[in-house]
């Protein structure tokens, strides 16, 4: 793996929101929005796998950027709404498998600047947090994230442990 730090342009847009039960968490329904975009620069992160004949799928990378994102609190002060991030199985700038996060806020905090040095230690509790949890194909407690904008899917738990293996090295 090769990981970079450096600027990004960031554009986020919410298209839409689900309304769900209190009880069981089932989907009432989904409602569009029109709202615009929000765009700005700032600090990022990625993560980027060397070619191999076995590609990652979108699920096992998708896990990994939310694991990354869970344990980097353990290695750097911040909150979960301070990052985000994004999973492509070909990365348009890299050609390539790329995970990255990002920093929620313009111009970033240093966040991610901290972590790039604490990458090793983070990759390890990531791969500790999947590792360790005994659930079968994913949870909220391991690979699942309450503000994931893409609803939690695809995530592949098992290639999530492969692929941290790789990056621990």
């Amino acid at each position: 793996w090769r990981v970079h730090l450096g600027e990004a342009d960031v554009t986020t847009q919410v298209v839409a929101f689900q309304r769900r039960r209190v009880d069981d968490l089932s989907v009432i329904d989904q409602r569009t929005l029109d709202l615009p975009p929000r765009e700005y620069r700032t600090a990022a992160l990625w993560c980027v796998r060397p070619p191999s004949d076995d590609e990652p799928s979108l699920g096992g990378l998708h896990a990994v950027e939310h694991l990354l994102a869970a344990a980097l609190p353990l290695a750097v002060p911040c909150d979960g709404g301070d990052l985000a991030g994004l999973s492509l199985q070909l990365h348009p700038d890299t050609s390539l498998p790329t995970i990255i996060l990002h920093e929620t806020r313009a111009g970033g905090a240093g966040i991610l600047r901290t972590a790039f040095a604490a990458l090793p230690r983070i990759a390890e509790a990531a791969q500790s947090i999947v590792a360790d949890c005994p659930c079968e194909s994913g949870c909220p407690a391991c690979i699942q994230s309450f503000g994931c904008p893409s609803l939690n899917e695809p995530l592949d738990k098992a290639l999530a442990l492969m692929l941290l293996q790789e990056l621990v090295g």
